[in-house]
């Protein structure tokens, strides 16, 4: 289950709400394939039946100054050391910056002044 974050900005007034977490759907294959269509190490892997997880963490990216939510995913090839896919901006293209953990004193992507966090839902 993941959690909702409203990302808000006093100074700036810079808003966003952003899905966070895991659902349930994230634990098929499919999903997993359609986060990362265009990387064939990661296609193989799932064929293989590699282990995979994926994570929604927040991510800015630096070019069009937001934040999101966009998934991640560690997966385990046979006898090999975990990989990560990257995330680019849906809006630009631009690689995300992955911020990872619990977020706390984020700086607001808009403005650079502190962001205000707050939970407020879960879904799945």
């Amino acid at each position: 289950m993941g959690t909702i974050l409203r990302c808000q900005c006093h100074v700036c007034g810079y808003k966003e709400e952003l899905f966070v977490g895991s659902g349930l759907r994230d634990c098929e294959p499919e999903t997993v394939l359609r986060t990362a269509p265009d990387d064939p190490s990661l296609a193989k892997a799932v064929r293989e039946g590699a282990r995979f997880q994926i994570d929604r963490d927040v991510a800015v990216c630096r070019k069009c100054r937001r934040l999101f939510a966009m998934p991640y995913v560690t997966y385990w090839p046979a006898g090999e050391t975990p990989r990560h896919t990257a995330s680019a901006c849906p809006e630009c293209g631009w690689l995300l910056t992955r911020l990872g953990g619990p977020v706390k004193n984020t700086a607001c992507p808009a403005c650079g002044q502190i962001l205000e966090l707050t939970p407020c839902g879960h879904w799945d």
